[in-house]
């Protein structure tokens, strides 16, 4: 009886222990569930946040007329709207994605008290969400432009990221489809897809060069093709390398890989007539644009999403089994991705320029991006090569059959340095690494230098892979992907009813240096007090900064002019740019000094300035000049705070067949004016609309005595 006992009890506890393992193995397939579903929750919180950006961005100035009330977003709300919107709805998505980051790092077990913050409290994350995004557009847009310049460098190490993960997908595929005996698995399939790969990679070639690269002018994209020819005989050549064999399949995929970049590259430039083939559209939002503009954002979630949940190819050390109460992904890694990702749709909408005015439904066009995407090209094929080479390079080559004689005999291999095949990979690797840097430096001033042309249409374009779009629909169930495609849907019918409410203005961005004084300026004061002490007609005015002689007579230069000198590089006191200087202790304020004449009144009031200024499609004067602005300005009010701007911008070609004509009131010292646009010329006839005028700081003084008052002119047209 005692024994029956015993052993009633202990099966009892067996009972008990298995009955609270089943249930705490229960528990914890609920909470790996529920973090999977929530990793899907957040990439629509990221697909949502990319559409805000966009909203705000093209249509956030005339749909939030409440952003003019707000001190930090300027006259108008323009601080809020185009790229400093953009910037300022990824600074909130990067702020909530950080938090995430921050509150889940580590996290390595199912009944942790973050995987129930990462999987749940969807409320909290809510009002959290909310918060992070209103919060930017109250700060200044000093700091804005700061986390701008910060976005960029954080868009890079997602793109490396994103690199690195699409190699490790290609590797993957290449060892799934080896031939294998115990699947009975035979090489014929990888031969077929590597065919497949190499043909559309040589196709893509040819076509690249019928299409872009058809004339000789078109150096550059002749060079971008020839060189991603050479990449891709380099990386076949390397791949079946008796040291690598790494056969055909990868080297393939990758081909495919760098071609598709090349030829993103090529399409994000902007459109001209002379090296691309395709038309400019008239951007007026219809279905095709809306639908590829969305399919852009869609590939920019997936690439984040996807790239967020391959964890396990930037583990330094792999753990082999991985227990049932373990977390089924990192969760910090996932939110560090996704908070890079915010920087990187930011570059996107903005293409990777903080000073210029992105067109309406355009995803990564212009120069900036062209860049960014060929030196991500070279990139990408340099990490493959090294990843080929990498073993060989550790691997130690001695022969088999080499004994060690005496010393003395040895003589040779006892006095050599750097020999053998490791030593041959490390300089060949050095050696490309050398030419990407050098590619890379005389890249830089293009990369950062921005190329806006007059007659630029926006474009759609798809930074992505295909073989990132294939791991995603591998790594997710189509559930997700049906969701992004309902509100792709639903989306695209709301926005081309906006759209449509109102017609598309296409917008010019110009650049229009002023130089005033010196031996060669392009404005010059005729009338008034100022124009009559440049002529030399009031002897006794005293010109600023200039102390005349004791007796208050000031010398006439051997021209008749009178001499000058200038605190602030401004002759005079006049100008576009007025007398400024740093007052009291505020050395951040700037004044606009309101020295008195003998009449009472400023010292430049009333002064006529005709102008005959160069206009250029970027701040350096010196680059590819559009044309010039002929007119006048007419310093119109008491201080000279205020010029009256009255100018034809004509540009180059057909004698200046097309012209713009602007007038309006300019103030110094302002964010931002307005001009209206009363007609034109040409291609302009019976144009209306107004422009932007921004007063900025010269980014390279070309002249080298006068001063140079340099205006960024965005103007927004119908004709």
């Amino acid at each position: 009886m005692l024994e029956d006992k015993i052993d009633g009890n202990e099966v009892d506890q067996w009972s008990e222990i298995s009955g609270i393992l089943q249930q705490k193995s229960m528990e914890c397939s609920i909470k790996s569930k529920s973090s999977l579903r929530a990793r899907y929750s957040y990439g629509i919180i990221f697909l949502i946040t990319n559409l805000i950006a966009w909203f705000v961005r093209d249509y956030g100035e005339r749909a939030l007329p409440l952003l003019q009330h707000s001190k930090s977003c300027g006259i108008g709300g323009s601080e809020c709207s185009h790229t400093m919107g953009v910037l300022r709805v990824s600074l909130g998505c990067f702020i909530f994605f950080l938090v995430m980051f921050l509150t889940t790092c580590f996290t390595s077990k199912l009944c942790e008290v973050r995987n129930g913050w990462h999987s749940g409290l969807w409320i909290l994350k809510f009002v959290m969400l909310i918060t992070v995004m209103v919060i930017p557009f109250f700060i200044p847009s000093d700091y804005i432009q700061l986390y701008g310049e910060f976005a960029r460098v954080g868009a890079g190490v997602f793109l490396a990221l994103q690199l690195i993960s699409v190699i490790e997908f290609i590797t993957w595929w290449n060892n799934y489809w080896m031939p294998d005996e115990r699947k009975k698995q035979s090489c014929s399939l990888g031969l077929f897809m590597s065919t497949i790969c190499y043909i559309a990679s040589i196709c893509g070639i040819l076509v690249m060069y019928v299409l872009y690269a058809s004339k000789t002018s078109c150096s550059l994209n002749i060079f971008f093709i020839s060189w991603t020819a050479i990449l891709l005989v380099v990386m076949m050549a390397v791949s079946l390398h008796s040291k690598v064999n790494r056969g055909l399949l990868s080297s393939g995929i990758m081909a495919s890989y760098v071609v598709f970049l090349c030829w993103s590259a090529i399409r994000s430039e902007p459109a001209t007539l002379k090296c691309s083939p395709q038309q400019q559209n008239s951007g007026n939002g219809g279905w095709t644009t809306v639908i590829g503009f969305l399919i852009g954002i869609c590939a920019i979630v997936m690439a984040t999403f996807s790239t967020g949940i391959d964890s396990q190819t930037f583990q330094f050390r792999k753990d082999k089994v991985q227990s049932e109460d373990d977390i089924p992904y990192k969760y910090g890694f996932f939110h560090l991705v996704f908070s890079l990702g915010a920087m990187y749709f930011a570059m996107l909408f903005i293409s990777w320029n903080l000073d210029g005015l992105p067109r309406k439904w355009s995803i990564d066009v212009g120069w900036a991006s062209t860049w960014v995407k060929i030196v991500n090209e070279w990139f990408a094929a340099t990490i493959y090569l090294w990843k080929l080479i990498l073993p060989a390079v550790r691997q130690t080559k001695v022969m088999d059959n080499e004994e060690p004689e005496q010393e003395m005999d040895n003589s040779t291999s006892v006095w050599s340095i750097d020999v053998g095949w490791a030593s041959t990979w490390v300089k060949i690797v050095n050696e490309w690494f050398a030419a990407t840097i050098y590619l890379w430096k005389l890249i830089l001033p293009a990369v950062r230098q921005t190329k806006v042309m007059d007659n630029e249409e926006p474009e759609q374009e798809m930074d992505n892979s295909t073989s990132q779009v294939l791991k995603m629909f591998k790594q997710s169930p189509s559930s997700f992907f049906l969701t992004i495609l309902f509100l792709a849907i639903k989306f695209a019918a709301f926005v081309v009813a906006i759209d449509t409410a109102t017609p598309q203005e296409p917008i010019l961005e110009l650049y229009m240096h002023d130089i005033l004084g010196g031996n060669n300026p392009t404005a010059r004061p005729i009338t008034g007090l100022l124009g009559n002490i440049y002529s030399g007609q009031v002897p006794f005015a005293t010109p600023l900064g200039f102390q005349p002689p004791e007796d208050g007579i000031a010398i006439p230069n051997a021209n008749g002019a009178m001499p000058t000198f200038n605190i602030n590089g401004v002759p005079l006191g006049t100008g576009l740019a007025g007398t400024i200087f740093a007052g009291g202790n505020n050395n951040n304020a700037q004044t606009v000094n309101t020295q008195l004449g003998p009449d009472g009144l400023g010292l430049g009031f009333g002064t006529i300035t005709v102008i005959d200024d160069f206009l250029t499609t970027s701040p350096e004067l010196g680059t590819q000049n559009l044309g010039k602005a002929q007119g006048v300005y007419v310093a119109s009010s008491a201080d000279g705070s205020a010029q009256m701007m009255a100018f034809t911008a004509m540009f180059e070609g057909g004698e200046y067949g097309d012209s713009l004509n602007f007038f309006g009131v300019f103030r110094i010292g302002s964010t931002m004016s307005r001009l209206s646009v009363t007609g034109g010329t040409g291609k302009f006839k019976n144009a209306c609309g107004f422009a932007e005028v921004r007063s900025l700081i010269p980014a390279g003084q070309h002249v080298t005595d006068g001063a140079e008052t340099l205006l960024r002119i965005i103007v927004h047209l119908t004709y």
